[in-house]
């Protein structure tokens, strides 16, 4: 930090602070007239796109006017232009048709997907819980059959382990028997 030569000693406590105060309410005037000259800015801006606007809007009307001094070309370019629109409109209720088409699709598919994973299929479709119920005890009964097989299993193992168990002890008496 600089140090500062004053001529009449250093400037009193309450003079920095006044000029603190000028400092601050400068810096605050500074930002105040920058946000106004942004918003100033702004506003030019948005009358010149105003102007530009209104500018193709009186091209547009001039033409007309010179149209309409020629009646067989004005209506020719009436013409065009409703058929512009209409043609505009056709493709908007295509494409919003062609959307519906790919909804109701959709729709359709999911249907049949719900009545394909369920037996009998129609009789679920309409009754929501009756289908949650049915498969809630689908997965029930899938569940048993299998803990059913399990221990069938099992319980096979342990034989096949008896038996082998039992192959062996017969083949050492065979064997001390001869």
């Amino acid at each position: 930090m600089e140090q500062y030569e004053y001529r009449n000693g250093p400037p009193a406590p309450r003079m920095v602070a006044e000029l603190a105060m000028r400092h601050d309410a400068l810096v605050k005037q500074l930002a105040d007239a920058q946000a106004t000259i942004a918003a100033l800015q702004a506003r030019v801006q948005e009358l010149e796109d105003d102007r530009s606007a209104w500018k193709e809007i009186a091209q547009d009307w001039s033409a007309a006017a010179k149209l309409a001094e020629q009646p067989e070309k004005f209506y020719e370019g009436y013409s065009a232009a409703v058929m512009n629109a209409m043609q505009a409109l056709l493709t908007k209720a295509r494409a919003g048709f062609t959307q519906r088409t790919a909804e109701l699709e959709a729709a359709k598919q999911w249907k049949l997907q719900l009545c394909n994973l369920t037996p009998g299929g129609s009789e679920f479709a309409d009754d929501p819980a009756y289908c949650a119920e049915w498969v809630r005890k689908s997965r029930e009964n899938q569940h048993n059959v299998i803990l059913d097989k399990y221990r069938e299993a099992k319980a096979l193992k342990a034989e096949l382990e008896r038996v082998r168990a039992e192959l062996a002890t017969y083949k050492e008496t065979k064997h001390d028997a001869i």
